[in-house]
């Protein structure tokens, strides 16, 4: 058999997968937005890469002219025309892997914005490791040549990476700050009901004199309060004319009965052989007991 959690258990388990769904959004529309921000600073910058290389007029092909990581010249057919620049790097470290290039790139159609020529921004991995490189593709108006500019995201996704941490521990500490205040809200809200408990299992116990205390029609627990002390005035009532109706019931029992026993033992006495005294005996039992009887009658309304 299932156990059923608790009124108190339902309450704050609701209240904290509402929260952490509040969270989970809240922290997904953050890290979207920051990690699209941060894309559109890189695509800036390799835009801004590729007019310092216009303006060089090419003659400085590298990524000490561009602040660019990676460069390649690409023939329409996908031939290299120049060689690809190196990753730069610090004197004897190793060079860091180079961008994973697909062996054919495809850019728009027409041209992109205020720019004259035609763009594809993209994102690939690199060829070994872990880092990824954001790309810039153009075709110059009246060329058929690629100019690829890469740059490392090492530094967004390390910011992204950092933002999922903070995200993920800030997450918890909200969830545990709302699982303690939620326990300390709910149990202010249901200490009616536990005096409710308190005052029904004293009811149980046979004292009717006890109500709810702070029973106010101003909340749902307090109109609970209200309907069940005028449930218990009523069976106090109820409980006090049954006790009295007893009372009398038993008083009035008392003549009756202490009659028939007078007549049932002058009969024992010998009034079975006087023909006056057993009439009299048994003409006194036949009256007590259809006064038993009359008395047994008021008795029925009350047993139902």
């Amino acid at each position: 058999m299932t156990r059923r959690l608790s009124l108190r258990a339902r309450l704050v388990l609701g209240v904290l997968v509402l929260g952490a769904a509040g969270l989970v959004v809240a922290d997904a529309f953050t890290y979207t937005s920051l990690r699209s921000f941060l894309l559109d600073r890189v695509d800036s910058a390799l835009q801004a890469d590729h007019q310092g290389f216009e303006h060089a007029g090419g003659g400085d092909f590298g990524p000490g002219g561009t602040g660019s990581d990676y460069v390649q010249f690409r023939a329409a057919d996908g031939t290299t025309i120049l060689r690809t620049i190196p990753v730069p790097h610090f004197r004897g470290t190793t060079a860091p892997s180079p961008p994973k290039l697909p062996a054919t790139i495809s850019v728009s159609a027409k041209p992109s914005g205020n720019q004259p020529d035609r763009v594809a921004y993209f994102t690939v991995p690199a060829v070994s490791g872990g880092d990824r490189y954001r790309v810039r593709a153009s075709v110059d108006p009246g060329s058929s040549d690629v100019l690829i500019l890469a740059t490392s995201l090492s530094g967004v996704d390390g910011t992204l990476h950092r933002l999922l941490l903070i995200e993920l521990f800030v997450s918890l500490a909200v969830l545990v700050g709302i699982a303690v205040l939620g326990l300390w809200i709910v149990r202010i809200g249901l200490h009616p009901l536990v005096a409710i408990e308190r005052t029904a299992d004293q009811i149980a116990g046979g004292d009717l004199s006890h109500r709810v205390e702070r029973a106010e029609p101003h909340t749902e627990v307090g109109r609970l309060g209200l309907v069940l002390n005028s449930m218990l005035d009523r069976i106090e009532a109820s409980d006090r004319r049954l006790r009295r109706f007893v009372a009398d019931a038993s008083h009035e029992l008392r003549t009756p009965l202490a009659a028939v026993r007078a007549y049932a033992e002058l009969f024992e006495r010998g009034a079975d052989r006087r023909p006056d005294d057993l009439a009299r005996a048994m003409t006194g039992i036949s009256r007590e007991s259809r006064r038993m009887a009359a008395l047994r009658s008021r008795m029925q309304p009350c047993e139902m």
